[in-house]
């Protein structure tokens, strides 16, 4: 029989849409969402929950509010525990 003994390859899965390869992206690379600075932000699970993806969207990193607004987290360049993120540097909030 030809082709005996060989494996066939395994089919990778192809995304959906956009938003579907954006999220396997920004999980591959460690990002926990998108934002905008001063604008908004939305989580990897959950990304454009306005409908509106933008080409402006950075990839960044979750982190607890610390503005006084009463946001519930924000979203921001450096990952918590570096100094640009302990109340300064750019960032979104819900």
């Amino acid at each position: 029989m030809k082709g005996a003994g060989r494996m066939a390859k395994a089919k990778k899965s192809k995304p959906g849409d956009v938003l579907e390869i954006v999220e396997a992206w920004l999980e591959r690379n460690g990002f926990d969402g998108l934002y905008q600075p001063d604008v908004c932000a939305c989580l990897r699970n959950d990304l454009a929950p306005c409908g509106e993806i933008q080409g402006s969207c950075k990839p960044g990193f979750k982190r607890p509010c610390n503005c006084g607004e009463g946001c519930d987290w924000h979203i921001g360049a450096e990952p918590l525990g570096r100094e640009e993120n302990e109340g300064g540097g750019e960032y979104a909030s819900t």
